[in-house]
This record gives structure tokens, sequence and C-alpha cells, in this order.
């Protein structure tokens, strides 16, 4: 009987070990190809995340850019519609009668006078305030005129008869514009040049006035060179007649004799008068208190030389009145004086009445008229520009030119309702203005000479 083979402890141990090497090889392979299969779904995922985070970056720099451009857009709209209501608005204030858009500013250092803020109601007795209402006055446009010259920008004209001088120039209004003076005759409808300004780098021309013998203006470079210039128009000759340093006189001319308003320091205003046969300047009258009546311009009609002045109180004002008549020692008498019980600002006469506003061309101005012996009476309100003339009141408000019959009281208007105009001068009866409703883009002046017809349909009283 064969013998049972016995297996060998070693060679068990060794089948066994093949058999786990085989086992595990299987696990080991199985792991790997679970691993890869895990791998390939991780790298599968990560790419489709990835993407869309791509994706999400940039859609999110499509919205960044596309709210940048909504507020490009929206800053550049609001710029375009501020400057647009700055624009609309400088014109509305421009169109109330402002005093000058390029030339009319009075510096920091001049405007030193003060004017009164309340009125009591105990002061003067003011009456009814004419409101110009179109339907109710009398439109007496017809036959007014424009007048259009070479420059583009004009300057305010001074006027006698039917003769304007003025300013004008054609350029930025950044630089020095208004460089040459001209002389206009509306009669011939002729345009001359007189001069240029002779200061060079800045230089303009600005407080033109005329009448038959001289021609005068005020030749600066709106700093320290200010230079009153006169032409002798019977000689053609012009000349300097004073320099200053500290301010731009306010100039007025009647016959041979000129007067001004300076402030010769920082503390003091002179108001002078010259005969320009002469040249020799007098003092008139000083100002060193602190409501200074320095930047109210003086009037001067015929013989007799208006400004104002201190009141009867700190808050009001006083016409001066002071006739060129000397006594024996060949000595000015001393002014008679106007109490009107309220602020008096830049005074004019005619021979008849006094006119003035009562601030300093605020927007709340009254424009007041009075006589000695009587108390004044507001001819309206809300004014900044007017003048005076022969028998008439002219002003302009609401876009609107105005004439105010004194003798009558009637209110009438100058411009037609469908017409814009600013800033009236008068002389006698001719009226000058700005049209702003030419379609030129030049500064157009429109101009009438009223008569006694217009003024007074049903004869003068």
């Amino acid at each position: 009987m064969a013998a049972r083979k016995r297996n060998k402890p070693e060679d068990s141990r060794n089948s066994r070990d093949v058999k786990r090497r085989k086992t595990d090889e299987n696990k080991s392979h199985a792991k790997h190809n679970v691993g890869t299969r895990i791998s390939s779904a991780n790298v599968s995922e990560y790419s489709e995340r990835t993407q869309k985070n791509v994706g999400r970056k940039k859609m999110n720099r499509r919205m960044k850019i596309s709210i940048l451009r909504s507020l490009i857009f929206a800053v550049i709209a609001l710029s375009l519609a501020l400057a647009s209501f700055f624009i609309v608005r400088a014109v509305i204030e421009r169109q109330k009668g402002f005093k000058s858009p390029v030339n009319e500013n009075i510096s920091g250092n001049y405007a030193t006078q003060v004017p009164r803020t309340e009125k009591s109601e105990s002061q003067a007795n003011y009456g009814e305030i004419v409101e110009p209402e179109p339907e109710k006055v009398r439109d007496i446009s017809f036959g007014a005129k424009d007048i259009e010259f070479k420059e583009r920008q004009i300057n305010i004209p001074g006027i006698f008869d039917t003769e304007i001088v003025f300013s004008a120039g054609t350029g930025s209004l950044d630089g020095e514009v208004l460089t040459k003076l001209y002389l206009y005759n509306l009669d011939t409808q002729t345009e001359e040049l007189i001069t240029k300004s002779q200061l060079g780098y800045q230089g303009e021309i600005y407080e033109t006035y005329i009448n038959h013998n001289w021609i005068v203006w005020l030749d600066t470079d709106k700093g320290e060179k200010n230079q009153v210039k006169v032409m002798n128009r019977g000689t053609g000759q012009i000349f300097t007649l004073k320099t200053t340093k500290t301010g731009q006189p306010k100039l007025r001319l009647y016959g041979d004799i000129l007067v001004w308003m300076e402030q010769v320091s920082d503390a003091e205003d002179r108001l002078y008068m010259v005969d320009l046969n002469v040249q020799e300047d007098l003092t008139l009258s000083s100002f060193t208190d602190k409501a200074t009546y320095g930047v109210s311009a003086p009037c001067i009609y015929e013989n007799a030389i208006i400004w104002a002045g201190p009141g009867e109180t700190e808050e009001t004002s006083g016409i001066y009145y002071l006739k060129l008549e000397t006594d024996e020692q060949g000595l000015f008498n001393e002014p008679e004086v106007y109490y009107p019980g309220t602020y008096v600002h830049e005074p004019l006469y005619n021979g008849d009445i006094f006119l003035w506003l009562d601030t300093n061309k605020s927007r709340d101005g009254k424009l007041y008229m009075g006589r000695f012996g009587e108390e004044p009476l507001v001819i309206d309100q809300d004014i900044t520009t007017y003048s005076l003339g022969d028998g008439i009141v002219v002003y302009g408000k609401n876009s609107g030119i105005w004439v105010y019959i004194i003798a009558t009281g009637e209110l009438c208007r100058l411009t037609s309702p469908d017409e814009l105009g600013m800033l009236p001068k008068v002389s006698k009866r001719t009226v000058v203005w700005y049209n702003l409703s030419s379609d030129s883009d030049k500064d157009v002046l429109r101009y009438k000479i009223l008569t006694d017809d217009e003024l007074y349909p049903g004869g003068k009283p």
C-alpha cells in the first residue's frame, strides 16, 4: 500500500503565499481600476466646474463692463443737464436785465457800499406798484429797427441824440474782446472805427459816453491800469485825462463836464468833476465811512451833479443835488439833499424827477421816482436796469423793454409780445436795447425814437 504523500509545510505555505499574492494582485488591480474610475470622474467634474467658473467670470466681467458703461453715460447725461441748466439760468438772468454779460462787473475791492435790507413801513408812502401785464398795456413797439454791426460782441452803448458810441470785438470771452471803439449814426446808418485799446494784453474799453463836443471812455486791463480817455470831436485829438490803479471809475458826461466816482484807497472813495477844456479835476465829495457810496455812479444833468450819500438814518440815504454855481469867492454852495426815506443807488435826474433803486441792483430792487418836497413813488419792482429820458422812464423786466410815461403814469411796452429784449438805454426819446429775438449769431441792437403822438395819443397834458 502505497504510502500517502504528505505535503510539506513549506510547500503548503508557498501555495498559500502564491494564492494570497494572486488575491492581493486581483484586489490591487480592482483598487487600481476603481481609483482610475474615481480619478476620471474627478477630472471630468473638475473640468466641468472650471468651465462653469470661467463662464461665470466672463459673465461677471460683462456685467461689470455694462454697469461701468451705464455709469459713464449717466455721468455724461448729468453733466450735460447741469451745463444746460447753468446756461439757461445765465440767459434768463441776462434777459432779466443784469448790467452786462461781459463788462459791468464790480470788483470786490470796489464794492464797499452796504445797502439796507429792510424798510420801515413808516418811512415813506411807497404807492401802488405797477406790474407790467401784456394784455393791459399799450404796445408802442411798431417801427423799431435792428442794427447789426461788423463785430460779434457789442458792449452797452452810450447814446446822444441819434449817435451811439460803443466798444466791440470778435473773439473768445476768455480773452480781451472789447478792444475797439466805434461810432454809429442812426440817421445815416454808418459805422466808424475811432480807436483801439492802447493797453495791449487784457486791454478793453468800457464806460463809453458821447455828446456834441466829446467822446470819453475807460481803457482798462481790469487791474492796475485804468485810463480815462477823451476825444475832442472838433479836433480829433485823443488824450489821457487820468490814470487810476485801485478801481474802474464810473464816468458820466454832460456838456464839457465829466464826473466820476473813484476808489482812491481801500478805505476811501471820491467823487470828482473836471471841465474837459481845463482838464483839472476837482473833488466834490469823499466817502470814508463803512457805508461808503463808491459803487453808486453819479449823475450830471445840465448844471447839476447828483449822487447818493448818507441819509437821515443809517439805513436810509440822501440824494445830493449840487448846482454848478459859485458864490462871490468862486466856491460852490453846499448841495441840497432830498431824503426819500429809502436806500438810494445810482440816482438819475432829468431836470424834473429823481430816479433810483433801493438796492445795489439785486433782483428784488424797487424802482423809485421822486421830487423835492414829495414822497417817492414806486414805479415797479424786481428791476436791475433802468434809464431816464425826456418825460419817460425806460427799464428792463421779464425779458421785455417797458416805458413809463411820467406825466400820465401810463406803462407801455417797447418790445412786442413775441420779442425779447434787455439792457435798455435812452437819451431824450432815443431808446436802444439788445434784441434777444434776433436769429443772428452776433449781438444785435434794436432802437426806436419815440414821438409825442405815441406817448400822448390823447394830447400832451
